[in-house]
Formats: C-alpha cells, structure tokens, sequence
C-alpha cells in the first residue's frame, strides 16, 4: 500500500529503522563520542592498509558503512567533523562497487540507505557554508544522476511482520530515490532556492512532507528526550526497551585506554588531533 503522504503516524515510521538505533547510542555516549568516533575510523582505515596493489582503490563494504554512519552522526555531533573530513579524504569512492539499478530487495534498502546518508552529509555541510569539503573528494558522484533517473519497478518478496517498514519503504523506493538524489544534486551543483524548486516542480518532487525523510521535530524530541535521560542518569536506547544506569563522564574515560589520536583536556573534552 502506497503512504498517505499527509500521515502523522507514517512520517514516525523512520524510528523503526537501525541507523536511528545508532543515532540514539551516540546520543547516549555523548561523554565518549570522540572516542567512540576515533575508534571506529581508525579501525577501518587501518582495515585498508596492507591489500594488493591489484585491489587498492577497491572500496570496502566497511568504508562505506562508515559513511552512513558518519551521515547520520555528524547532524547530532558536528565537532566530529573535522575527524569525518580527514576521514573521508583517505577512501576513493566508497559507492564504486553499487548499483544504481538494484535487481532484489536487499540491494534497493542498500541504495535508499545511500541516498539518504548522501543527502544527510551534502545538507550537513551545506547548512555549514563547506559544501566545497565534499567536492574536492575523490568520490564519483555520478551515482546521483543514476539515482535521479531511476524508474524501474518495486521489487517486492514476502516479508515477516518485523520487516514491516522495509516494506513501506520497497513500496515508495523509486520516488523516494529520486526525492533524495535531487536534493542532494542541488546542494553539490549550490543552486538557489529558486532554481532548486523550480527544477523540483518540473520533476513532480516537491513535496518536503514525505514519510521516509527524517524529519526535523522527531530529531529535536528525540534530543530533548535524551537530555532528561542524562539529568536522571537514566536511559534506554529503544522505546520501550530497559533502561540502565548512565555513568559519568570521568567514570567512561577512566575506562578507555586514551586513543593517541586524541588530546584530553578535561572530563568528558576531547579534541582530534589532525595529521
């Protein structure tokens, strides 16, 4: 079934999915995040040293995990970026190996994952006047264009009632492709308002009221949720799920060995040292 455009409750569904999962543990983390952060692409970069000459540009499947995850960090913790940026510099087209013409249904949930996270890092450092900082990446983004122009039809397999909202989103794939790829091609192109809604008219894409986006007042609850969750010390990282005890800045560094990438001023202050 098709959404309802105008439904409340469908422009929540995106709660159901694992990248918010992820967004909410860094909430959570909030203390450690630059470790956290510095961990996890340190270990990735570190993954892509030492492969074959033959197979050296060759993506991993970790370098582009990391992207989205970055995508969908960044928003809720913009002093990673300078860390995101260097990180991004050292991978070569972390999307090289996809298909901008899924052939099952896995691989459509992999590409809207990608449109999506594309959108969230172009909005991201748009919104910070550093669009250029994406750019100048050795990325090929011509898998936009091919995300733009993607018509082909739903592929639809039967589905256990816990892949519910991957469905919904099977239903909606090739328009809400197209929705993200367009917007994402205006913040690189830095067209104006005017030229971006004129183009978003002509391509029938303007509505902002779509139930796959992440939309700005379920992300501004979910922060003020998670900071009474830090006063109280108690949090839970689903709805419904158990909550625990959050510890204390000095108690979660005093658990981590220091990462030398970091200089640690103070409980819970870190900052990234580049190079």
């Amino acid at each position: 079934e098709i959404f309802d455009l105008d439904s409340d409750t469908n422009c929540k569904l995106y709660r159901h999915r694992r990248t918010d999962y992820l967004r909410r543990l860094l909430r959570v983390l909030a203390p450690v995040s630059m470790e956290l952060a510095v961990r996890i692409l340190s270990s990735v970069v570190s993954n892509g040293k030492g492969r074959n000459l033959d197979d050296q540009y060759q993506p991993t499947q970790q370098q582009l995990a990391s992207v989205i995850l970055l995508a969908h960090w960044l928003p809720v913790a913009p002093h990673l970026t300078t860390m995101a940026t260097e990180f991004f510099s050292t991978i070569d087209n972390p999307w090289r190996s996809v298909s901008t013409t899924p052939e099952d249904t896995r691989d459509q949930l992999e590409l809207f994952v990608i449109a999506e996270s594309l959108y969230q890092l172009c909005s991201f450092f748009g919104a910070r006047g550093e669009i250029t900082t994406l750019r100048q990446l050795n990325w090929d983004w011509t898998v936009v264009f091919g995300m733009l122009h993607n018509t082909g039809d739903t592929i639809m397999n039967d589905m256990s009632e816990n892949q519910a909202f991957e469905n919904d989103i099977l239903s909606n794939f090739p328009i809400a492709l197209r929705w993200y790829s367009a917007r994402t091609i205006s913040l690189l192109m830095n067209w104006t308002s005017s030229v971006t809604r004129t183009v978003l008219e002509k391509l029938d894409l303007q509505s902002e009221r779509v139930p796959w986006k992440i939309h700005s007042w379920e992300v501004d609850q979910e922060e003020v949720e998670m900071e009474q969750a830090h006063f109280q010390r108690q949090v839970s990282l689903w709805e419904n799920s158990n909550s625990f005890f959050l510890p204390s800045s000095e108690v979660m560094q005093s658990l981590l060995q220091p990462s030398p990438c970091l200089s640690i001023v103070g409980p819970g202050i870190s900052f990234f040292k580049q190079g």
